[in-house]
């Protein structure tokens, strides 16, 4: 009788002091989780379709998409397409033959660009707040012109006007560093503003493109600098 109640008694104390056990665990869990930092309630984009309306304006269009890399880094990818009607300066053949706009035209013209930005967000919040970063892009210009050339022919004494018409591309390049920032305002509309500067590359130099919107589209060698605005519309949270 002795034995079954001491053997009773050690189970009764062993079960009480398992769940003790497993209690203290559960207090020391749920103590963990109400130390725990609370998560931002906010959430930030992973993908941003961007627009530039000032550039429409001035006679080009760009348009843009920035992609969420980390919660410090995104990518983002702009093209551009520009129109004209007329050269402000053009050169033909080597840098030695530049003709304004006043002894000859061209027509046709598209210019075309393709330019990349790595940022990084000193918020953590990427896509928002401040960043600085690179950035590269490739752009060109085709056209046709016409104009006319003046020949003196000092045997005979007569002068000769010749109109030439033909084609042409040019190509430009440049690679630098930006700063700017970006306010998510909403769940589904951002703003966007930056500037950089870098060196630029172009094949032949000199020439400067006037667009519809009355500015210039220079291709130079040399620092040259980027100014964007641009307002985004969150295409994937």
């Amino acid at each position: 009788m002795k034995k079954t109640f001491f053997t009773l008694l050690f189970a009764c104390t062993l079960l009480a002091n398992i769940f003790a056990q497993n209690n203290n665990s559960n207090n020391d869990d749920n103590y963990y989780y109400r130390r725990q930092k609370p998560k931002d309630a906010q959430s930030y984009p992973n993908e941003i379709f961007c627009f530039y309306p000032i550039n429409a304006i001035t006679g080009n269009f760009k348009i843009g998409l920035e992609k969420k890399l980390t919660d410090v880094n995104t990518l983002k990818t702009n093209v551009r397409f520009g129109f004209g009607d007329k050269s402000s300066s053009y050169s033909y053949g080597d840098n030695s033959s530049i003709f304004g706009s006043s002894s000859g035209s061209i027509n046709n013209f598209l210019m075309a660009m393709l330019e990349a930005q790595y940022r990084y967000y000193f918020s953590d919040k990427a896509p928002s707040g401040v960043y600085g970063g690179f950035y590269g892009f490739y752009k060109l210009a085709s056209f046709n012109y016409s104009y006319t050339s003046y020949n003196y022919n000092n045997n005979n004494g007569y002068s000769y006007y010749t109109t030439n018409n033909g084609s042409k591309i040019v190509n430009g390049g440049s690679l630098g560093l930006i700063i700017g920032a970006q306010l998510v305002t909403s769940q589904k509309i951002t703003l966007d503003a930056y500037m950089g500067s870098g060196m630029n590359f172009t094949s032949p130099d000199g020439n400067s493109f006037k667009l519809l919107g009355g500015i210039s589209d220079r291709y130079f060698n040399g620092i040259g600098f980027i100014v964007g605005v641009n307002i985004g519309l969150v295409v994937k949270k």
